[in-house]
């Protein structure tokens, strides 16, 4: 249940990887919290972690989910975040996967891999580039913004046989 309420309703600022790499970081000051950062963690316990949640914290984006969650989904949230990004240090589940509910997004939406994938000049896109980079920039470019950017950022997977 944790890592379902954490995909549905905090990886739009935290990353589905945990790491606060997102979209919606660029803009936020300061930054979310990266639960796979040691240092940054450090001092945040459990008991810190369910006030943030249900209550809010001042001074960030983090807006209170008190309306939103009940006490044992917020505990269930804080066990997965702990477990797999903390203790463990997993990747969560990647996004594209079936276990999140994409299935061979890679036939599906050709367009906007190889937009993702292209490194030429903008005003150089052919039409299916074109076509790919409305279906990015509608969907994709939460997660893979700074990858079209040239910085470090999960890639696409692309599914191993």
């Amino acid at each position: 249940m944790g890592r379902d309420i954490y995909n549905f309703r905090c990886y739009i600022c935290h990353s589905y990887a945990g790491d606060g790499r997102t979209l919606a970081a660029n803009v936020l000051s300061p930054k979310p919290k990266n639960f796979t950062d040691p240092e940054e963690m450090k001092e945040i316990d459990n008991r810190r972690m369910f006030y943030s949640i249900k209550n809010g914290r001042d001074g960030t984006a983090m807006k209170p989910f008190r309306e939103i969650l009940t006490d044992d989904e917020i505990q269930s949230v804080i066990a997965f975040i702990r477990y797999a990004f903390i203790e463990k240090r997993f990747e969560n589940i990647r996004y594209h996967s079936p276990e999140n509910g994409w299935y061979d997004f890679e036939q599906k939406y050709p367009e906007a891999v190889n937009y993702f994938l292209y490194t030429g000049r903008e005003n150089h896109l052919s039409e299916e580039l074109i076509t790919g980079k409305g279906i990015f920039e509608a969907t994709c470019i939460t997660c893979h913004l700074a990858k079209k950017r040239q910085e470090d950022a999960p890639a696409f997977l692309i599914k191993e046989e």
